[in-house]
């Protein structure tokens, strides 16, 4: 669903069926679904065995509600990737500043489980890496008429899931405004019952316990 065009390109190229979805018209992706994501959705139940979204949920007033939108069109075994910028309010559309930690707990509270997180490299460092393999295969192209993306972007990719599960690096990554994670997750049957954590934490007797 939604995503940049080099992705559906990319997904389609790998033989996946891709919808398309925006809540305005982007002319690079044809077809495109218009429609507004914290809204009923005009698919039907069951419908996509994976869903994206490419930083979007910043972006949301009713998050949990656009979260509950995609669980429903999902397939009872599908899967949701979601990429978030963390600490970023520098765009005016963004309503959320996140962390790692409260990007796990939105999407729990709109019904999934998180079963993997991948930090993103930020940008100083992804475009280090894109600027090297642009490099190397312009002068491939140059020289066999053929480029090296297919062997360096799988090469990258997997440098990149090895070091992005590593928090050593997030000190590094943060100096970056455009760090963020990305969250793979499956829908649950449990959401996250917010108002009792917060009963539990914020009742008179645990203050007064505190205070007295």
């Amino acid at each position: 669903m939604e995503l940049w065009g080099e992705e559906i390109i990319f997904l389609k190229n790998c033989g996946f069926e891709v919808t398309a979805v925006d809540i305005g018209n982007q002319p690079e992706i044809t077809p495109i679904t218009l429609c507004n994501i914290e809204e009923p959705l005009s698919f039907s139940e069951s419908t996509f065995d994976a869903v994206l979204f490419g930083e979007m949920l910043e972006h949301l007033k009713h998050d949990v509600v656009a979260l509950e939108n995609v669980k429903r069109d999902l397939k009872p075994n599908g899967k949701l990737i979601v990429s978030i910028p963390f600490y970023n309010d520098w765009e005016d559309g963004h309503m959320r500043v996140h962390s790692p930690l409260s990007g796990e707990r939105l999407l729990e509270l709109g019904g999934f489980t998180v079963n993997d997180y991948l930090e993103s490299p930020g940008v100083v460092w992804s475009n280090i890496f894109n600027w090297i393999q642009h490099v190397l295969s312009y002068f491939s192209y140059l020289l066999r008429g053929k480029t090296i993306y297919p062997r360096t972007t799988n090469l990258i990719g997997r440098f990149e899931w090895f070091w992005g599960h590593k928090k050593i690096l997030r000190p590094i990554r943060k100096l970056s405004k455009h760090f963020g994670g990305y969250y793979l997750c499956t829908k649950s049957n449990e959401v996250l019952d917010h108002v009792s954590i917060n009963k539990d934490l914020y009742t008179s007797g645990h203050m007064g316990n505190k205070t007295n």
